[in-house]
């Protein structure tokens, strides 16, 4: 049996979950960088680049082996958290729904503009600009 492992840089769309047309960036942009480590420690077949790691601050001593995972120490990590909790202005103002939805529909076209097959004499009118 093979074991199938996606290593996730930052312009990947994610493709599960809540925000699955949002590519990592997104998902960064939004300030959700704790459904990002809930992935990270949660989903054993998905992992980040190093650099995506460094910036959620998960450090050599805290990563975990892949493919697996480890809801302990995103438990851990949950109830440091809690202990410290302070969101700024500017965070909530990102978070609005609006943004989710303006990122989504720009995603959403990207695949399906793909998939669409123009003939040698439409891709030619196109070119000329007569399309």
């Amino acid at each position: 049996m093979t074991v199938i492992l996606r290593k996730l840089t930052k312009k990947t769309i994610l493709g599960y979950g809540k925000y699955r047309e949002l590519t990592v960036q997104s998902v960064f942009n939004i300030g959700r960088k704790e459904y990002i480590k809930w992935s990270y420690y949660n989903l054993s077949n998905i992992t980040f680049a190093d650099d995506i790691l460094d910036e959620l601050e998960i450090i050599e001593k805290n990563r975990i082996e892949k493919p697996g995972k480890n809801a302990d120490k995103w438990d851990n990590y949950q109830e440091f958290l809690s202990n410290s909790n302070s969101t700024s202005d500017l965070e909530k103002k990102i978070r609005k729904k609006s943004y989710i939805k303006r990122e989504k529909a720009k995603n959403s076209g990207r695949f399906a503009r793909d998939k669409i097959y123009y003939s040698k004499g439409s891709m030619a009118s196109r070119n000329q600009g007569k399309y």
